[in-house]
């Protein structure tokens, strides 16, 4: 399978496809390429992010995420990057991305359950 090179939508749908074949390093590239042509294809930057933290690329999907937030106005961008953060163990940086993902949608019931996670795992 191959994507069109300056198709965008090809590229992300060639990463998708390989992500669910279990290529992860084969997908991360795949939706670079989507981000290198459209820097602002959100699904592309999210599952940029995802695929990048899974290998344990924490400053890539941080990165990716960053980039997502300043196109998408929902709270998905910093879920995730908060979910990235716990990750690495940075309890701060975490519940500041939980901050900011609570600005964006105040009544988004996947914030509490984060906040209990991030107080669970990170007490304080």
């Amino acid at each position: 399978m191959a994507a069109d090179p300056d198709y965008a939508l090809g590229h992300y749908n060639l990463g998708v496809a390989r992500v669910q074949g279990a290529k992860i390093p084969a997908a991360i590239e795949a939706f670079e390429s989507a981000v290198e042509i459209d820097p602002s294809h959100n699904p592309a930057l999210m599952a940029l992010a995802a695929a990048a933290a899974s290998q344990g690329d924490l400053p890539k999907a941080r990165s990716a995420c960053e980039a997502a937030a300043g196109h998408d106005p929902s709270a998905a961008p910093y879920i995730l990057l908060a979910q990235i953060y716990l990750a690495s163990q940075d309890q701060g940086a975490a519940e500041a991305a939980l901050l900011k993902a609570r600005a964006r949608e105040p009544k988004n019931p996947d914030l509490d359950a984060l906040q209990r996670r991030i107080s669970a795992i990170l007490p304080k």
